[in-house]
């Protein structure tokens, strides 16, 4: 009995570390059926014992026992919590867009001269803003295969640089790119925490041609987590969409793929999770009139201590 405790104990922990969920739904269910199964079985276990133990034996199983009852009960708070939050449609809709940016053919096609000028021309505003920041501790968000990250390494010589993706092909193909660089660390995510990231620790932020297809709530958890993780001082320069036209859609049914957000909300969120908004610069993201102003670059500050 207690190895299976200690089994099913063992397959809800490994669960809750996994940064994104496919099919593990059904193995929480069959979790939690095996915590109800074994729940039920020590409490007809307690009634038996109290009945024919010996007193100096009865209280160390029963108090022996009733410790694994509430270790099981801890975990079926926590399996419910997390069932919720994984059936929830704002996570369905995170892990479609994680699905879509798995081993899509972009990171190759613009990871050149062509792909990176528009965000690292001297001209761009995203080099303006990038200039701002102090890079001694620095996060990468959603960093896909690393192309800004390498531009971050060779501009500046940051400490450290952390590196986090929701996609593990993402994270693993990172690991090799920058091996041997123990300025670099790799993270997968959820996509929407940070949570290996320590309070207080980053003194900048970046995140370019990724936040622009989150969901909304999506962002608006980052940008509580950003108010948490920057120090005092340390500021975020994040590249989000500005589309507000079409509430409802999936993101695959926007220009550009841009999902719902907008400069003014994300403006609203910042400010209500203590950070100031030094500037906010609108960008057409194409030729056609949908894409005017359809993108925002915002630069984030966590107030000075």
């Amino acid at each position: 009995m207690i190895r299976k405790i200690k089994t099913t104990v063992r397959l809800i922990r490994n669960l809750q570390r996994l940064p994104d969920i496919e099919n593990d739904i059904q193995k929480l269910n069959t979790a939690n059926g095996e915590i109800i199964n074994i729940n039920n079985t020590l409490s007809e276990k307690l009634s038996i014992l109290d009945n024919s133990l010996d007193h100096r034996f009865r209280k160390e199983i029963l108090n022996a026992i009733s410790s694994r009852l509430d270790i099981i009960e801890n975990l079926q708070l926590s399996l419910a919590r997390d069932l919720h939050e994984y059936t929830r449609p704002s996570s369905m809709h995170r892990e479609n867009i994680r699905a879509d940016w798995e081993e899509s053919p972009y990171y190759d096609d613009w990871d050149n001269e062509k792909g990176l000028t528009g965000f690292w021309g001297e001209a761009t505003p995203f080099f303006r803003l990038f200039s701002e920041l102090d890079c001694d501790v620095v996060m990468d968000l959603a960093c896909g295969r690393g192309r800004h990250s390498a531009q971050i390494l060779q501009l500046r010589s940051p400490t450290a640089l952390y590196l986090v993706d929701i996609n593990k092909s993402n994270i693993a193909h990172c690991r090799k790119r920058f091996a041997g660089d123990a300025r670099v660390h790799c993270f997968v995510n959820d996509g929407c925490k940070l949570s290996h990231i320590a309070d207080n620790s980053l003194t900048a932020i970046i995140s370019y041609d990724a936040m622009v297809h989150f969901e909304y709530d999506d962002v608006i958890s980052y940008i509580k987590e950003f108010s948490r993780v920057l120090s005092p001082g340390g500021k975020a320069l994040i590249h989000h969409s500005n589309n507000d036209r079409q509430p409802g859609n999936t993101y695959q049914e926007n220009p550009h793929w841009r999902n719902f957000m907008s400069a003014p909300l994300f403006k609203h969120a910042a400010i209500r999770s203590g950070l100031n908004v030094v500037e906010q610069v609108l960008m057409d993201w194409g030729d056609s009139p949908m894409d005017k102003d359809l993108d925002c670059l915002s630069l984030l500050e966590k107030p000075a201590a």
